[in-house]
């Protein structure tokens, strides 16, 4: 009888130990999956500031392209009206 109730004990011994190890696993797996979804979250925030980033700078093109051809456009009249003048 006593060899039954020592293999209890030490049944639920390991069975606590079980227990623990199979909780710390799932704590650990948890704080990855944290990590791992902060970090992606953390690329698509880089990914979307880089793209604004493009777009203000593709827009800041565009208007200088846009001056550039207005100021090319006046000059090309500026020239005609004198050419026309002489």
């Amino acid at each position: 009888m006593g060899s039954l109730i020592n293999a209890t004990e030490m049944f639920h011994a390991q069975q606590q130990i079980d227990i623990r190890d199979e909780e710390e696993r799932e704590a650990r797996e948890r704080v990855k999956r944290e990590q791992d979804e902060a970090y992606e979250l953390s690329l698509i925030a880089d990914r979307a500031k880089e793209e604004n980033k493009r777009a203000i700078e593709q827009q800041k093109l565009n208007t200088e392209n846009e001056k550039k051809e207005e100021e090319l456009r006046a000059g090309v009249i500026a020239c005609v009206v004198c050419f026309a003048l002489y």
